[in-house]
Formats: structure tokens, sequence, C-alpha cells
């Protein structure tokens, strides 16, 4: 072969962009679970790409239509082989296999789109590798994705960072969600991170719908992470505490203070402060016995008194022994009596 014509095929070759001939590394599985519990008529297909000692897995429910090539028949009926693609906006994967009785699984190869390659790069979220596109692919993440991130504005980012947003389990009803509850984090991995928390668009609701309003996200990870539901967020401000903010329910919350708590506080007739409610309860103070109090004529102690009577073990019962013996003692003279065992 003349040399002219070998170095003008490699400068041609080596001009191609790689998704044109790169052989996707690495094996492409496939399963299929038909689900007949399933209410929705949908199926569970499963793809896993094993790469050396790595593999990457995603399972989602999908219509059955959307496995171009595999009707109902073959996956319902004897086994037997079957072939079918998955068409998304990143590539296509073409798979085979067997299916039958509800199951199948297979193998699959894998050929990016190159159009999507050039939209991506357009809009500047930079080139996306073969690798990319797979991931992508697999999980179902297209056009309409990196175009709401472009329209929130989040500059700058590019296709690994919105892999790394989706495989968080941010998907794009989660991105449009936040933004109209009226978020927008400095960059993707900030979302990422609220949603690692398990700080969802329900729970962002919820909170503003118990008199929150609109927390930062900061705020919205520290109650996912100290427990504090949007359950227990209404119980509180319910009963005595309709102004506690979000550090007053943490400290709550990280001190014990039960729901059940503060509806027996709020039931004894008594209204104390966030920060008397967590001393009483470090110092074990229950609510029976605050309630009690009152009916023995001491309803009017102040928490420091009521936790005086406690860690000195003057009960209700040596209270009453107390009264029987004439008058109404201080919590001074309680606690002397006790100490001396006459109580």
């Amino acid at each position: 072969m003349n040399h002219r014509l070998i170095l003008s095929l490699a400068a041609v070759l080596a001009a191609l962009p790689s998704f044109a001939c790169a052989q996707m590394p690495g094996r492409i599985e496939w399963s299929i679970d038909h689900g007949e519990k399933r209410s929705d008529g949908k199926v569970q297909f499963t793809l896993m790409h094993r790469e050396g000692r790595s593999q990457n897995i995603h399972s989602h429910p999908v219509e059955l239509s959307s496995l171009s090539g595999l009707t109902a028949e073959q996956l319902r009926g004897r086994r037997g082989p079957v072939r079918f693609a998955v068409r998304e906006d990143a590539g296509t994967l073409d798979c085979s296999g067997t299916a039958g009785s509800g199951e199948g699984e297979g193998d699959c190869s894998f050929a990016g789109n190159p159009d999507f390659v050039a939209e991506l790069e357009r809009q500047g979220f930079g080139h996306a590798d073969e690798r990319q596109l797979l991931s992508l692919t697999m999980m179902d993440v297209g056009l309409p994705m990196f175009a709401e991130v472009a329209r929130q504005g989040y500059r700058g980012a590019s296709v690994a960072d919105v892999i790394r947003l989706r495989e968080h389990g941010v998907g794009l009803d989660m991105l449009r969600e936040v933004s109209a509850l009226g978020y927008h984090l400095p960059t993707l991995g900030a979302l990422a991170d609220m949603r690692d928390h398990g700080v969802t668009t329900d729970f962002i609701r919820a909170v503003m719908a118990n008199g929150l309003g609109k927390l930062s996200p900061q705020e919205l990870i520290d109650l996912r992470d100290h427990g504090v539901t949007p359950d227990y967020v209404a119980a509180v401000r319910r009963n005595g505490f309709p102004n506690a903010g979000v550090r007053e329910l943490i400290d709550m919350r990280d001190h014990g203070v039960s729901v059940d708590f503060v509806r027996e506080l709020a039931a004894s007739g008594r209204r104390f402060s966030p920060d008397d409610v967590v001393r009483m309860r470090d110092h074990g103070l229950s609510a029976g016995f605050v309630g009690e109090l009152r009916e023995v004529g001491y309803g009017d102690l102040s928490p420091a008194e009521m936790i005086r009577l406690r860690d000195n073990g003057v009960s209700i019962a040596s209270i009453r022994r107390a009264n029987a013996q004439g008058g109404r003692s201080s919590p001074d003279e309680l606690i002397r009596m006790r100490n001396e065992g006459r109580i």
C-alpha cells in the first residue's frame, strides 16, 4: 500500500470521535423481573456494567414498551431467545438473551449517540465519553435533565456533575420541585448533599406546613440528621411550644424530650420554655411528677426548684407526709426534712 495512503487513513481514523470506533470495555448484563405483584404493569429492569473488579448497577421499573422488540408474550411464555433495544438520548443498548415465565437475562452492547455528545458540548457541559454515555443511558438521564440544570443557572456544571447528582438520588422531578420551593443551591454537589442526608421535597413541604417557613439547606440537613421529623415539629409546636425554632427542636430531640412528654406537660397546665424542658428531662423529671406537684400544692414551683426536689429524692409521697405534719414547707425545708429522714 502507498505510504502516503497509509498516513492519510491514519489521520482520518485519528480524527474520528472516540464513540465511533471505541469498544465499550467490560461487560453489560441485563435482567428482567415481570413483577406480577406490581399494580402498574411495569417490569423491573436491571442493568449491570462490570469492568474489572468494579460494577455499576441500576434497576428501576419501566414500561415494557420501552424495551423495543421484547413482547409481553415472550416474557410470559415459555423460555426462549429474545432481542431488544433500549434507546435513550445518550445512546442505545442492543440486548439479547433469554426470557420466559416472567423473567429474563442476557448481555448488551452499547453505542453512544454522537448528536447527544455534540448537544452537551454546545450547551457548555463539556465532552461526554463512552462510559459517561453508558451511565446516563443506564440511569435514563437525557436532555431534559441537562436543560433543567442549565435553566436553573448552575454555571460550570459538567457531565460528571449531572451524573453524580443522579447517582445521589436527585432526578429531574426533584430538581424541578426543589426549584419550585424556592431553593437554588450554589452547586449541584450541595443539592446532592441535601439528598444524601435524607432531605426530600416531601420533607421540605412538611416542615414548611408546620410553621417553620423556608429554612436554609443546612437547617434542613440538621433537622434530618438529628431525627426531627415533621410530625415531631407539629406535636411540639402544638403542645405548648408554638414558637420553637430549629435549634430548640434539635436540642429537645437530642435530650430525649418525646412527643408524649410534651403532651403530658401541656395536660399538666404548666407552660415552660424549651430550655426548661431540656433541663427537666436531663434530670429525670417526668410530666407526671409535674402534674402531681400541682395536686399537693406545689404547682407554682420553678423548673429549678422542681429539679432540686427530684435530685434530692423528694417524692410526692414524702411531700404528702410533710404536709400532714402541718403547713406548706418550702423546697429547702422539704430537702432538709428528706435528708434528715423525717419524711
